[in-house]
């Protein structure tokens, strides 16, 4: 009995498997950046000496970001499908497992953590400058998204992901993903009728499911923010896990704010694969004094070929 429920589990887990990997390759190729030449972090004086200096970006807690209702957009979208499949599916074979869904399809309520670093493809975006460039002291920091045919030798642990904003492609994906584990598990439940058996591949499929969803957490957005065309760098980690990249703080006017450092420059060992290209210079009534001092900087730091630009956007645009 053991074997055959040991042989039984095993099949299912490489269906799911092969799944995972078919949706992770169309996933990664959806978030390919093409032509992207460059993109855009913006931050404030005090943030761009910090990557200068450390040659890090900060990932900050996605709990913390400055739209609170970015986790609940995800939330109330993929919530709101699953109690569609619900109604659709009474006392089916699946109904436990769509009721299993309900509560427990965030995987960061209580297990995990990610962290992001935010840029847009604008490196001169208006509402960017009111978030981060007060009183003319935002800059836009610009990086290769990546550099062609030479891959990192190791996995960096660092994803990198477009925003979607688009509510029917985000409905797409998550109605694709409801359906496919259910398709699965209702195939499985056809072969496989004994509850002890049916208990633990609820809880296997369950744990493929939340490895899909859990990227369109930090990937969809609300298209009123559609202007931004945002690209994430994300780290993704246990919340009991701590050392690889510990957890620092700093101090906001909205309180304690929890962050990683993100070393985007060192995604294999022997070579940097991102690298800065330019900093643009906020509005500011003094746009020539700001330019120097980012050349000054740079020079300093010991960056080369770093261009410093002035925004064309009016201080009180």
């Amino acid at each position: 009995m053991t074997v055959d429920r040991h042989s039984i589990l095993a099949e299912l887990t490489n269906t799911l498997e092969a799944s995972k990997q078919e949706w992770f390759a169309n996933w990664q190729a959806f978030h390919s950046d093409g032509d992207l030449s460059a993109i855009y972090h913006y931050t404030t004086s005090q943030g761009l000496l910090g990557i200068l200096g450390s040659e890090c970006f900060w990932g900050t807690n996605i709990l913390y970001l400055n739209d609170k209702s970015e986790l609940l957009y995800a939330r109330t979208l993929i919530e709101t499908h699953i109690d569609r499949q619900i109604r659709a599916a009474p006392n089916s074979d699946v109904y436990r497992f769509l009721s299993l869904l309900k509560h427990r399809y965030d995987p960061f309520q209580d297990n995990l953590d990610v962290y992001i670093s935010c840029f847009c493809e604008n490196g001169d975006l208006l509402s960017q400058w009111r978030s981060y460039g007060s009183a003319g002291g935002g800059y836009a920091v610009a990086l290769e998204p990546r550099v062609r045919d030479q891959p990192p030798a190791t996995p960096a642990f660092i994803s990198f992901r477009r925003v979607i904003y688009d509510p029917d492609v985000q409905r797409a994906y998550v109605e694709g993903s409801i359906n496919k584990f259910v398709k699965i598990l209702a195939e499985f439940r056809r072969n496989s009728p004994g509850n002890e058996i049916w208990e633990a591949a609820e809880k296997l499929t369950l744990r493929y499911f939340l490895q899909e969803v859990g990227d369109y957490f930090w990937c969809f957005k609300d298209q009123a923010f559609s202007e931004e065309k945002e690209w994430r760098f994300a780290y993704v980690t246990p919340r009991s896990v701590t050392g690889k990249r510990p957890v620092r703080f700093r101090s906001t006017s909205n309180g304690i704010v929890p962050y990683v450092e993100l070393d985007l420059f060192n995604l294999a060992s022997g070579g940097r694969y991102l690298q800065i290209t330019k900093i643009v210079c906020g509005p500011t009534l003094h746009p020539d004094l700001s330019e120097l001092a980012v050349l000054l900087a740079v020079r300093e730091l010991g960056y080369k070929d770093v261009q410093p630009a002035i925004s064309a956007v009016p201080l009180r645009g």
